[in-house]
C-alpha cells in the first residue's frame, strides 16, 4: 500500500504553516509580528530618547520589580569607570525623581515598617536589614537565616517596629 503525497504539501512550501480547525484550513505566515518590530524602533530610535547612547530595555527585565536595565554606549562606559565611587543607579534614581517633580508627580520612597539590627554567625559582622528570613553579609557575603524555629535568633535589635509585628511577618501566634 502507498501513500500518496498532495502537490500542495507544507514541505513544498516551508515558510507557510497549516493550521486546521474544526471546519475550514488557514495558512499563516511564520515571521516577527508588526507590535514587535514596532517595539524594536522604538528602543533604538533616537527621538525617543533625549541621549542616542542610552535605551532602557525592558524586555529582560521586569519593572514592576524595580529593576530596568539601561544599556549605555561604550564612551560613557569608559568615562564613567574613570570616576572614583560614581554609583550610576543612585544619580539614574535621583534624576528620575527630579524629572517626575517637574511634572508634577510625587513618588513616596519606600519604608520598611520593621528593621533589625542583625548578627552574622560567620563573621560577626552588624548591619540593619528588614527581612526576617534569609539575608546576606554585607562584609563576608555568606547567606544566612536570621530566626531559625529551633529558637537560635540573629536578632540583636529591633530597630524599628515592635515584636508583635515581628512574630506577624514570621508567622508565629
Amino acid at each position: 500500500m502507498s501513500i500518496e503525497r498532495n502537490d500542495n504539501s507544507v514541505n513544498k512550501y516551508p515558510d507557510i504553516r497549516k493550521t486546521k480547525t474544526k471546519n475550514y484550513t488557514c495558512e499563516k505566515k511564520e515571521g516577527e509580528s508588526k507590535l514587535h518590530e514596532k517595539e524594536k524602533s522604538y528602543f533604538t530610535s533616537s527621538k525617543n530618547f533625549s541621549y542616542p547612547d542610552i535605551r532602557i530595555n525592558t524586555k529582560i527585565s521586569n519593572s514592576r520589580r524595580g529593576r530596568v536595565e539601561i544599556f549605555i554606549g561604550k564612551q560613557l562606559k569608559e568615562a564613567i569607570s574613570k570616576l572614583p565611587n560614581f554609583n550610576l543607579s543612585a544619580f539614574v534614581r535621583e534624576k528620575l525623581i527630579e524629572y517626575l517633580k517637574s511634572k508634577g508627580i510625587e513618588v513616596k520612597e519606600y519604608e520598611p515598617d520593621l528593621l533589625l539590627l542583625v548578627k552574622c554567625p560567620y563573621c560577626n559582622g552588624k548591619f540593619v536589614t528588614s527581612s526576617v528570613k534569609t539575608v546576606q553579609c554585607k562584609w563576608c557575603g555568606k547567606f544566612f537565616k536570621v530566626y531559625i524555629k529551633r529558637g537560635v535568633s540573629r536578632i540583636v535589635k529591633i530597630v524599628k517596629g515592635n515584636r508583635m509585628l515581628l512574630w506577624r511577618k514570621l508567622g508565629i501566634n
